[in-house]
């Protein structure tokens, strides 16, 4: 009887060991998820960090289809114009109507680049250099409050209303 007692220890001792094992595995792989996730996180909010926009001035006349708007790049991170063209979106309009306006579009809207001051002449939109955005609108303008939207590739934004 002294023998099963031992074995019925050993078999316990194993079974504890291996539950063990199973609940420390489990929750390693939980802290593994949790930091991918942070991981994950702190890379987009990077991300948008480098991406900063700030639009600095917009211009458009009454009766005219042309709306000028300079944009800086407060970030920190170098951007190519091929980025900007292909993932920014741009909106435009009235305040209570506005619309998603296409690059380069062969129809109307649509808004074309360039870069205002590319400071080292690289073709890049550079931090501390300003782009020039020509957004050809669907129509002339008439008096009333107009609002642009700018949406980087990462989410940034800024918005710019303005008066005519």
């Amino acid at each position: 009887m002294g023998s099963s007692v031992i074995i019925s220890e050993a078999y316990l001792t194993i079974a504890v060991v291996i539950a063990a094992s199973i609940l420390v595995s489990s929750f390693s792989m939980g802290l593994i998820r949790v930091q991918d996730f942070q991981r994950e996180q702190l890379d987009s909010y990077k991300e948008k960090m480098d991406t900063q926009i700030k639009i600095i001035y917009a211009h458009a006349k009454v009766g005219n289809n042309t709306i000028i708007v300079w944009v800086k790049n407060i970030g920190l991170k170098s951007l190519p114009l091929s980025l900007i063209t292909e993932s920014t979106d741009i909106f435009f309009g009235n305040i209570t109507k506005y619309l998603r306006v296409k690059y380069n579009d062969p129809s109307t809207p649509k808004w074309t680049l360039s870069i205002e001051n590319d400071l080292d002449s690289d073709g890049r939109w550079d931090p501390k250099e300003t782009i020039k955005v020509v957004i050809t609108w669907v129509s002339n303008l008439s008096v009333g409050d107009y609002v642009i939207r700018i949406v980087t590739y990462a989410g940034t934004e800024d918005e710019y209303t303005f008066s005519l």
